[in-house]
């Protein structure tokens, strides 16, 4: 059961290190150059879930990614939320459109926007994230 369950964490990790786009990888050998951006004016349920994004995919891939408030033009950023987000990530999104439980994954192949409606869509798409990581790999949990 064990040798299973280790085989299938491993998808997930694949799965994940190629989550932003087939030729960008997250994490390779604990190692990225990925930061997690949230505005310095994020809502707390923002503010929460780029902690919850950085927990764990650390406990995925043992790399701790940085939460930063500022980027650079060369920086690869999975952002958290709409404010400051790349335009080439937001252009044809409306942020007041979303419900408060709708959000959106999207990359444009070197950034990752995680983002939705107030107060806990961007909370759920970074656990959305996470879950379809799992769900894809068929690792499931017993309580």
């Amino acid at each position: 059961m064990i040798k299973k369950y280790l085989s299938l964490l491993g998808i997930a990790v694949l799965l994940f290190f190629c989550a932003c786009s087939s030729q960008t990888e997250l994490v390779s050998h604990s190692k990225s150059d990925f930061k997690i951006f949230i505005s310095k004016n994020a809502a707390k349920p923002e503010q929460y879930a780029a902690r919850e994004l950085q927990k764990y995919l650390q406990k995925i891939s043992g790399c701790l990614l940085p939460i930063v408030n500022e980027n650079k033009a060369d920086d690869k950023m999975i952002y958290i939320g709409f404010q400051n987000a790349p335009h080439a990530l937001t252009h044809d999104l409306k942020p007041a459109a979303f419900g408060k439980e709708e959000y959106i994954i999207r990359s444009d192949g070197k950034n990752l926007l995680i983002a939705g409606g107030a107060p806990r869509g961007t909370l759920y798409g970074v656990l959305g994230y996470l879950g379809d990581i799992w769900d894809a790999a068929g690792i499931r949990v017993k309580s």
